[in-house]
């Protein structure tokens, strides 16, 4: 008689883990963005301690993003594009290796290596969106387009 032994649903553990690396992901950037302000204000606290005259405290010297548009968002962009653009196809390369060459089934659930070809894709497709925009506001910010 053969029986059956149940397995854990994985698949079930995917969106839990999403939900929640999301959620860490945004209290990290709001306790990292509190406590670089904090800095700054304790920086220009100790100044007046000191009896030092602080710098005038702008809005820019708070906010940490650049606006869109600006010379730092583009290059920004440029680098992110090719970040994730070659980390795309390095899943589409793992994908293709595992599935065709290695054989990794023993290893891997072959339902896992299934979505490494379109999470690459995808991974690339953001990353050719940061590039497509590199391109489109540098050749705006040169005076005669391109």
């Amino acid at each position: 008689m053969h029986v059956i032994e149940p397995t854990f649903p994985w698949y079930a553990v995917i969106p839990v883990v999403a939900i929640l690396g999301g959620l860490a992901v945004g209290a990290i950037a709001i306790l990292t963005e509190h406590r670089r302000k904090q800095a700054i204000l304790e920086e220009r606290r100790l100044m007046i301690e000191k009896g030092m005259a602080p710098p005038p405290l702008d809005a820019a010297l708070l906010e940490k993003e650049s606006p869109a548009g600006t010379q730092s968002a583009v290059e920004s962009s440029l680098r992110t594009g090719v970040i994730t653009l070659f980390v795309g196809l390095g899943l589409i390369g793992a994908f293709l290796v595992m599935r065709y060459v290695v054989f990794a089934d023993a290893f891997f659930p072959r339902h896992v290596i299934s979505l490494l070809g379109p999470a690459g894709v995808l991974v690339s497709l953001i990353g050719i969106g940061n590039l497509v925009y590199f391109w489109i506001a540098s050749s705006r910010a040169r005076p005669g387009g391109a």
